[in-house]
Protein backbone atom coordinates (compact mmCIF):
# COMPACT_ATOMS: atom_id res chain seq x y z
CA UNK A 1 0.00 0.00 0.00
CA UNK A 2 1.41 3.41 -1.00
CA UNK A 3 1.75 6.46 0.92
CA UNK A 4 -2.27 7.65 -0.77
CA UNK A 5 -3.03 4.49 0.21
CA UNK A 6 -2.85 4.96 3.95
CA UNK A 7 -4.34 8.28 3.93
CA UNK A 8 -7.46 7.38 1.83
CA UNK A 9 -7.77 4.59 4.58
CA UNK A 10 -7.15 6.80 7.75
CA UNK A 11 -9.68 9.20 6.17
CA UNK A 12 -12.46 6.78 5.87
CA UNK A 13 -11.99 4.99 9.00
CA UNK A 14 -12.20 8.64 10.70
CA UNK A 15 -15.32 9.16 8.77
CA UNK A 16 -16.91 5.85 9.95
CA UNK A 17 -15.59 6.85 13.68
CA UNK A 18 -17.32 10.46 13.27
CA UNK A 19 -20.45 8.69 11.93
CA UNK A 20 -20.93 6.75 14.99
CA UNK A 21 -20.05 9.70 17.06
CA UNK A 22 -22.67 11.70 15.51
CA UNK A 23 -25.03 8.95 16.45
CA UNK A 24 -24.75 8.82 19.99
CA UNK A 25 -24.41 13.04 20.37
CA UNK A 26 -27.22 15.11 21.46
CA UNK A 27 -25.97 18.09 19.56
CA UNK A 28 -23.76 19.34 17.01
CA UNK A 29 -21.55 21.12 19.31
CA UNK A 30 -21.50 17.50 21.58
CA UNK A 31 -20.17 15.82 18.22
CA UNK A 32 -17.67 18.61 17.31
CA UNK A 33 -16.26 18.61 20.97
CA UNK A 34 -15.95 14.97 21.04
CA UNK A 35 -14.72 14.20 17.18
CA UNK A 36 -12.44 16.71 17.35
CA UNK A 37 -10.68 14.37 20.22
CA UNK A 38 -10.00 12.25 16.89
CA UNK A 39 -8.59 14.98 14.24
CA UNK A 40 -4.90 13.44 14.71
CA UNK A 41 -6.05 10.36 12.49
CA UNK A 42 -5.79 12.91 9.69
CA UNK A 43 -2.97 15.14 10.08
CA UNK A 44 -2.85 16.10 6.64
CA UNK A 45 -6.17 18.07 6.64
CA UNK A 46 -6.36 21.41 7.65
CA UNK A 47 -8.54 22.57 10.49
CA UNK A 48 -10.88 23.93 7.87
CA UNK A 49 -11.36 20.80 6.05
CA UNK A 50 -11.99 18.92 9.05
CA UNK A 51 -14.52 21.78 10.27
CA UNK A 52 -16.17 20.86 6.57
CA UNK A 53 -16.16 17.52 7.28
CA UNK A 54 -18.13 17.34 10.85
CA UNK A 55 -21.01 19.62 8.81
CA UNK A 56 -20.93 17.13 5.94
CA UNK A 57 -21.38 14.07 8.64
CA UNK A 58 -23.71 15.33 10.74
CA UNK A 59 -26.08 16.28 7.73
CA UNK A 60 -25.53 13.11 6.19
CA UNK A 61 -26.06 10.96 9.67
CA UNK A 62 -28.99 12.70 10.83
CA UNK A 63 -30.84 13.43 7.22
CA UNK A 64 -31.71 9.66 7.77
CA UNK A 65 -33.56 10.50 10.67
CA UNK A 66 -35.54 13.52 9.39
CA UNK A 67 -37.59 11.87 7.08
Amino acid sequence: MGMSGYVMDAEERFIEICENIAKESESFQEFCEVAVLKDGMVPHMSPSDIANMFGEIWNDVWSKYNV
